[in-house]
């Protein structure tokens, strides 16, 4: 218990010191603040445009569209803040930093969680939050609904860099290359930024299995904003954290067998 408590406490301070470290700079903070601001404008321009001149989508007034798309940029930006596939990618190659942080006595999720950050992307979640925070203020959200939003959106970002990481390295390994591999979750958490019920049967079980960002962004956001029977929104939940727990190990085994230390 006390090894988690100092490894978790080391994780908040590495990241503490790299979002400190980004406002040494001026020109790094414009760049920040600008990657806050975008997003979420984009966000209520589209959403904004699509009540104005259409009717919406059907079962979603436009705080619910507007908190499911912010949710949605929220979740990506934490993502590919905490892990950049490119740095990955990268460092697959190279083998220094990856190298000499697995020689330190810490657990893999430490070394995935702090190794490969991109810090700018971490703007755009802020924006997303912000938006996020908005939007459901407008909203009703019942108390279980929202202890169960938590526990998924905490399992939904692990998931996602999980699932992220997995392929990265399965396309380095095969490929040579996995820089790409960020590109693709972008659009694919950009598609989740509507219901997926508006893909159809195939969409909804290509994005709840096949590609389970559903899991991260869609299901989540319906569990709060109360699209759910409380017992469907449980067992997403468990689904969710079941899901994030076997692609942690998966990312274990092709990680051990992919960094260029374990090739020695």
């Amino acid at each position: 218990m006390n090894d988690n408590i100092r490894n978790l406490r080391m994780l908040l301070l590495t990241h503490f010191y790299i979002f400190k470290g980004t406002f040494s700079y001026r020109l790094s903070s414009v760049f920040f603040i600008l990657a806050t601001l975008l997003n979420p404008v984009i966000s209520v321009v589209i959403i904004s445009s699509l009540y104005a001149y259409a009717n919406g989508i059907a079962g979603w007034n436009y705080f619910q569209l507007l908190a499911l798309s912010a949710f949605s940029t929220f979740v990506m930006g934490m993502a590919l803040y905490l892990m950049n596939p490119d740095d990955l990618s990268k460092d697959l190659k190279r083998g220094k930093k990856i190298n000499r942080v697995m020689l330190l006595p810490l657990p893999m999720w430490f070394v995935i969680f702090t190794s490969f950050s991109d810090v700018f992307m971490l703007g755009s979640a802020f924006g997303g939050l912000a938006l996020f925070l908005y939007a459901i203020s407008h909203t009703s959200i019942g108390l279980i609904n929202g202890i169960l939003f938590v526990i998924a959106a905490i399992s939904g970002i692990a998931l996602v860099d999980l699932l992220m990481g997995a392929l990265s390295l399965l396309a380095f390994k095969f490929l040579g290359s996995a820089g790409w591999t960020g590109w693709l979750f972008q659009e694919l958490g950009s598609a989740n930024s509507y219901p997926l019920t508006i893909y159809g049967s195939l969409g909804l079980l290509l994005f709840s299995f096949a590609l389970p960002i559903g899991l991260a962004i869609y299901f989540p956001a319906s569990i709060l904003l109360g699209k759910f029977s409380a017992y469907y929104s449980l067992g997403i939940v468990v689904i969710s954290v079941l899901t994030t727990l076997l692609l942690y190990r998966i990312f274990k085994l092709t990680f051990n067998s992919s960094y260029a230390g374990g090739k020695s």
